[in-house]
């Protein structure tokens, strides 16, 4: 498993990146130099988290009304266990994921989104 950092000020604080470090050793994606992989801040055009996975999760548990607390963490739970187990849900978001990655480096890592169909 990876964890990816999202970019977020609070994510960078010493603190996370070492514990990132000694529970995910080298497996963890971030920014900053002391992150094994580097993803640039911002980047959500090639990020599956933000182009895909949270729209995707809003779309589903919205489409009725969430009554409370505990409707809402029942209905994430079970669309994100969906997901997980149909890996072919999420065959076109790497496809697409490939799709951005190319267009990225077309546009020399410019912006590269109104390209996209």
């Amino acid at each position: 498993m990876w964890f990816m950092q999202d970019g977020a000020p609070p994510h960078y604080a010493v603190d996370v990146r070492q514990w990132l470090q000694q529970h995910f050793a080298g497996r963890w994606i971030g920014r900053g130099n002391e992150a094994p992989h580097f993803w640039p801040p911002r980047s959500s055009d090639l990020n599956p988290l933000d182009f895909y996975l949270w729209g995707t999760i809003k779309q589903e548990v919205y489409k009725i009304p969430v009554e409370n607390l505990e409707d809402l963490m029942a209905r994430v739970n079970r669309i994100t266990t969906e997901m997980k187990n149909s890996p072919a849900t999420l065959e076109p978001v790497h496809r697409n994921f490939l799709k951005r990655v190319r267009a990225s480096l077309e546009a020399n890592g410019g912006h590269f989104q109104q390209y996209l169909d």
